[in-house]
């Protein structure tokens, strides 16, 4: 038994994509697929779009208002799902935009096995250029939170932490991990929970080869730098304080005061450079 967790927000389409693709994967895969999705107060029929996709008994829709974004959300379905699940099972994080491809779900099964001491990350390519855009990462650097993005190579490869869009978790893995800490404000709960299962002896593997497509995020449109500093800081931005220095506390609990900072005064220095480079010259 699979129990997938999807969050949603006002995407109906490409929800319902996402649950379709995952209903033929679990087809092909022979393996039976249960549905938690949390829907974090759509407007746009989501919910229902859902019911009619996922056969009845299925799917269980948990309901937000709108401000649990994605850490809360999957950590909500997550923790509904671990409370009924068995030994043996598994959970499947799923992002909403995805579209796994065929044969996507067996290849994470067959990576696991009957091994309850990994978990299995299946990396995604942009449907527009082809690429690599979410999946497993390691070490690039100093800082505990630089990283860089391993290429499926064939082979099932272990990494260092993990983006959250595809994640398949044996139950009894996802209890000794501890779960997916919905306190985290949107972003970092995913590389918080690759940390801390590598921690807990259990570790994270890259597929072999990309599992289907998901959109990447669209370019950034140029603002005034105290609007990207903002936004950098925004409860969806890469520098949410909050969460920058629970992640920094868990990973480095002496040090991380200084790689707080740095990681602060990396922006701007970047931002600053970036900003000399448009600028006209005199």
């Amino acid at each position: 038994m699979i129990t997938a967790l999807l969050a949603c927000y006002n995407r109906r389409e490409l929800t319902e994509r996402a649950l379709r693709s995952l209903l033929e994967a679990g087809a092909e895969a022979g393996v039976e697929i249960d549905v938690v999705l949390f829907d974090d107060g759509s407007t746009d029929g989501t919910a229902d779009a859902a019911r009619a996709i996922v056969p009845e008994g299925r799917l269980e829709v948990l309901q937000g208002t709108g401000d649990a974004f994605w850490a809360r959300s999957m950590a909500t379905a997550e923790a509904r799902a671990l409370a009924k699940a068995s030994d043996g099972d598994h959970v499947l994080w799923l992002n909403d935009d995805v579209a796994l491809a065929p044969g996507a779900l067996r290849m994470l099964v067959d990576v696991l096995g009957d091994r309850t001491d990994r978990l299995v990350v299946g990396a995604t390519t942009d449907p527009e250029t082809g690429l690599i855009n979410y999946g497993g990462y390691v070490r690039s650097g100093v800082h505990p939170l630089r990283f860089r993005h391993l290429q499926p190579n064939g082979t099932a490869q272990p990494i260092a932490t993990l983006n959250g869009n595809c994640v398949l978790v044996p139950v009894e893995a996802a209890r000794r991990i501890g779960g997916i800490q919905g306190s985290y404000s949107h972003g970092l709960a995913d590389i918080d929970y690759g940390l801390r299962a590598n921690r807990a002896g259990v570790v994270p593997l890259l597929a072999p080869a990309p599992i289907g497509t998901c959109p990447s995020h669209p370019p950034e449109v140029r603002r005034p730098l105290r609007e990207e500093w903002a936004r950098f800081r925004s409860v969806k931005g890469g520098g949410h304080p909050a969460s920058m220095r629970r992640v920094l506390r868990e990973v480095r609990p002496r040090t991380w005061p200084v790689f707080f900072a740095s990681s602060y005064a990396t922006w701007w220095l970047r931002a600053l450079r970036n900003a000399a480079r448009r600028s006209p010259t005199a």
